[in-house]
């Protein structure tokens, strides 16, 4: 009895494993279009929509369950019900150029719960930007193309560093423009790319800035030359150029002194932060004393105005610890834009604790000056 009462649950065990195994159907989804064209529109026709569909090809139902778009620009909409096998259905994408001239190129990622379970929607196209939005978002005008502003700041750059930016251009014509960007500064390298723009289409004039072959300290101001031309000149196209300005600060890098170092750095002392020339009548020069409190010696990087009425002399561009220097402000009234000077006079030295310090520079200009 008891080799029969083991083999009953060997048995059972047997016969499990080789029960045949039961196919469980699945939804499979083939796209009958995933990229859409738009084609070269304008803005002000309002919003874009294409439907792209797909089949059901398995043998079994699918569900879509999201559709995600990869900016706010681009809405979706899609059935929310199975698709049952066999059947064809339809993902709709709605593109709103408001606002955005320029090449259309956004993506929508469809999720099921079949196979694909991702799938990647494209749309395409170029966007002729309104009267409006050119004015609003690329001001500034070379001919035929727009920037989106005359100036890249850099902001403070520690000497030795290198940064790059850029501003975007838009071809607003309905040629294709040749786009060159150049500079006579050392220190810049410059770039327009792609250097033919297709109509609709947007450029970057990139500027590369390498504080080590800047020229000065402080705020340094250079110009970048775009220019463009329409490959086929016609009435709808013109060639022009504008002027870029490149600002940046090249300040030195105080991080790795020593504890030593910083309590005998130099100290810049200044016996005022305001000059005052008073009544302003042909040249009118002011004073201005300087005094290194530390113990190294204090270097003057550099001395300058931001009023072009304004000659800066300096009797010692080095001070040893204690020591002072005179600077002489003179004021030409006859080269004042406005009748009221107020203007900044900007040092920067090798202190740690205060690299760059400003006077105020004030003064009116008399009625005898003024009238001739």
């Amino acid at each position: 009895m008891m080799p029969r009462t083991l083999s009953h649950p060997i048995a059972l065990l047997l016969l499990l494993c080789l029960l045949p195994l039961v196919a469980v159907g699945q939804g499979r989804m083939v796209w009958l279009e995933n990229e859409h064209d738009f084609g070269t529109v304008r803005e002000q026709d309002g919003k874009l929509t294409c439907a792209m569909r797909f089949v059901n090809v398995g043998d079994s139902a699918l569900v879509v369950t999201q559709v995600r778009t990869t900016c706010g620009c681009t809405a979706s909409d899609y059935p929310h019900h199975a698709i049952a096998a066999g059947d064809t259905a339809v993902v709709t994408l709605t593109y709103n150029p408001a606002g955005r001239p320029g090449e259309i190129n956004k993506q929508a990622f469809v999720y099921t719960n079949a196979q694909p379970r991702r799938s990647v929607l494209t749309i395409k196209g170029f966007v002729i930007a309104s009267p409006e939005t050119l004015l609003e978002q690329y001001p500034v005008a070379a001919g035929s193309l727009r920037l989106e502003g005359a100036s890249i700041p850099l902001g403070a750059l520690n000497k030795g560093r290198t940064r790059s930016a850029f501003i975007t251009g838009y071809n607003a014509s309905t040629d294709s423009l040749r786009v060159r960007a150049t500079t006579s500064a050392a220190h810049l390298t410059v770039a327009a790319t792609p250097a033919v723009v297709p109509a609709g289409g947007t450029v970057a004039i990139t500027v590369g800035y390498d504080t080590a072959l800047a020229p000065l300290w402080g705020l340094n101001v250079d110009t970048v030359s775009v220019v463009a031309a329409p490959l086929h000149p016609s009435q709808f196209s013109s060639e022009g150029d504008a002027q870029v300005l490149v600002m940046a600060q090249v300040t030195e890098d105080f991080s790795k002194l020593t504890d030593k170092q910083l309590r005998n750095a130099p100290e810049l002392v200044i016996e005022t932060d305001k000059v005052d020339f008073g009544n302003l009548e042909g040249m009118v020069t002011r004073t201005l004393t300087l005094r290194n409190a530390g113990h190294d010696p204090l270097l003057l990087r550099r001395v300058w105005a931001d009023a072009p009425s304004a000659a800066i002399n300096c009797g010692a561009y080095v001070l040893k610890g204690g020591k002072t220097a005179v600077l002489a402000i003179t004021i030409d009234s006859a080269l004042m834009k406005e009748n009221v000077l107020n203007s900044r006079l900007t040092i920067v030295t090798n202190d740690p604790h205060s690299p760059q310090r400003v006077v105020r520079l004030v003064g009116v200009k008399s009625e005898t000056t003024h009238n001739n």
